[in-house]
């Protein structure tokens, strides 16, 4: 059994923000979402989808940018184990081309 090698890629989003994630995948879009913090509103960039194929990430766009059309302003509760509860809400998504890191 060959074990597969982890690609780490970069995903940048439009202001410049940088997001790492490693894959076995073959990765060339991404579609990242900004999303503004509840309690101080302030606003952050993180990856919602990765695909292989440029076609792929718009139709995941396209699906995103409906539901945000659809619910504007809903406030979602976001929990990751080991970090508090935060409540947050999408303001934004944006198709990058992501780069391998070297």
């Amino acid at each position: 059994m060959t074990t597969k090698t982890k690609t780490t890629y970069i995903s940048t989003a439009p202001d410049g923000t940088q997001v790492e994630f490693a894959s076995t995948r073959i990765s060339t879009h991404a579609v990242m979402v900004q999303s503004e913090r509840q309690s101080d509103g302030a606003l952050s960039w993180a990856l919602i989808s990765t695909n292989g194929r440029y076609e792929l990430a718009a139709k995941e766009l396209a699906k995103w940018s409906l539901w945000l059309a659809a619910n504007p302003a809903d406030w979602a509760s976001q929990w990751w184990e080991g970090t508090p509860n935060v409540v947050q809400r999408h303001v934004r998504y944006a198709l990058v081309e992501l780069t391998v890191k070297a």
